[in-house]
């Protein structure tokens, strides 16, 4: 068995349209991400994965502060483009395909990183400091989730955190999605 703790990175900076170009965390984000970091010490996590983008290795940064673990940095844990926020911007009609066509390349990115852990982390807990259109990538991939619901309905909060078990083979369960009890308060208000 594996046990993956995904969580999404604290709040950002809002940088205007581009969101991908690498925004840093807000002293709010920071918090989240110093709480996480304390409820994640109560886990038994050995192994942790980071994407390559600023938001993502800041919160892992600071998580980490209550972990002492050694960090990897793997880019198929990278955002996942969502060019609905873009709409009003670009005019294009096509966006559902290319939010679709950004989605299924990081559903093989993630599928590759899984199979790969299969191999060298069997029986760990590993914790992945991520985003959240990666995570809904990974529940598609493994919970049978369709990858139109998955991107469209599913809410990831700002270091909400989301427990998915590897028992073997194709075999995955989800034990907790988007939970954010460590920030005291709930994400819908």
């Amino acid at each position: 068995m594996i046990r993956y703790l995904a969580f999404r990175h604290g709040e950002t900076v809002s940088s205007g349209v581009n969101k991908f170009a690498g925004p840093p965390l807000t002293q709010g984000g920071e918090e989240q991400a110093d709480k996480l970091g304390q409820r994640l010490s109560n886990f038994n996590a050995s192994v942790f994965y980071v994407s390559d983008l600023l938001r993502s290795k800041q919160t892992a940064d600071i998580v980490n502060r209550h972990l002492g673990l050694e960090i990897e940095i793997d880019n198929r844990l990278q955002e996942v483009g969502s060019y609905r926020m873009w709409y009003e911007v670009i005019g294009d009609e096509d966006v559902e395909a290319m939010n679709l066509k950004d989605f299924n390349k990081a559903q093989l990115g993630i599928s590759s990183f899984l199979a790969e852990q299969k191999q060298i982390n069997d029986g760990k807990t590993i914790l992945l400091s991520t985003h959240g259109n990666l995570i809904k990538a990974l529940l598609a991939i493994t919970i049978g989730i369709t990858d139109t619901d998955a991107l469209n309905r599913l809410i990831v909060a700002n270091t909400g955190l989301t427990i998915l078990e590897w028992i073997k083979d194709d075999d995955y369960q989800l034990v907790v999605f988007n939970d954010t009890n460590h920030l005291g308060e709930l994400i819908f208000r």
